[in-house]
């Protein structure tokens, strides 16, 4: 599988150390064409050093295509043996809860999540992992470069922006403010939450969503993810997490 030239280039200039952390892809899918399946757990195969990618989850959030069922086991079984494990949802649970449920059955030092049709590019792995290795409480997104959806063409993604939401609830990407640029020691330093509370501090009734893409999973161990909880906007569409009821989590452990 040849490697595609993308993000940026400055990423090549550091020595990444040889005992970064292993990693726990986790894909969710619901009923996703076979091909795109397919080619994101290659890209993940053949893109990842060996030593750093502890695992494939695929999660079948209760597919009903065909292709999907059966011959999805079958062919992971005789190409990837173990290293590729399909989870079967028990019922539907949404994007969010059948994440956590791969992450509860993951055994790497870090949970990476990734679209079931996407592609990983050459080199992806490590400035993830070693980011976290830095900062085990961190929650990274990378800079995604682009797939056209007519052709599949490859585009560069845009280096210097932050995911953001607009009214109508569409993703975009947005540029940061020239003066985020001059506290970051060069153009290859993550971002932090500066530019969210720059945002909110200029407009407090800003809404904003950065993404979530990996994850430490002791990390999300000690954040208390197997205890429940329900995202709720407040009338003046303020965002918090409201506890789930002692007596809802009980009944549902019963039904389990």
């Amino acid at each position: 599988m040849k490697a595609i030239v993308g993000g940026n280039f400055r990423c090549k200039s550091i020595e990444y150390p040889q005992d970064l952390p292993t990693a726990s892809v986790v894909i969710v899918f619901k009923n996703e064409r076979w091909s795109p399946v397919l080619r994101t757990v290659y890209s993940v195969l053949n893109r990842s050093l060996k030593h750093l990618l502890k695992e494939v989850i695929l999660v079948d959030d209760q597919s009903d295509i065909e292709e999907m069922g059966q011959r999805l086991d079958d062919y992971c079984e005789e190409y990837f043996g173990d290293f590729v494990r399909i989870l079967r949802a028990p019922a539907r649970l949404g994007l969010i809860k059948a994440k956590n449920y791969g992450a509860r059955n993951a055994t790497g030092d870090v949970v990476v999540f990734l679209d079931a049709h996407c592609e990983a590019n050459a080199g992806w792995l490590e400035p993830i992992v070693y980011r976290i290795q830095q900062k085990r409480t961190a929650i990274l997104c990378p800079i995604i470069d682009l797939i056209n959806s007519h052709n599949l063409s490859y585009h560069r993604g845009f280096l210097n922006a932050i995911g953001t939401f607009t009214w109508s609830l569409h993703f975009s990407w947005s540029n940061i403010f020239s003066r985020i640029h001059k506290m970051r020691k060069s153009l290859i330093d993550p971002f932090s939450l500066e530019p969210l509370l720059l945002r909110i501090k200029e407009k407090r009734s800003a809404i904003l969503c950065p993404g979530i893409d990996m994850i430490s999973d002791q990390d999300m161990a000690d954040g208390g993810t197997g205890d429940g909880s329900v995202g709720g906007f407040w009338w003046s569409l303020h965002f918090n997490w409201i506890p789930i009821p002692a007596r809802i989590r009980n009944a549902k452990k019963n039904k389990s």
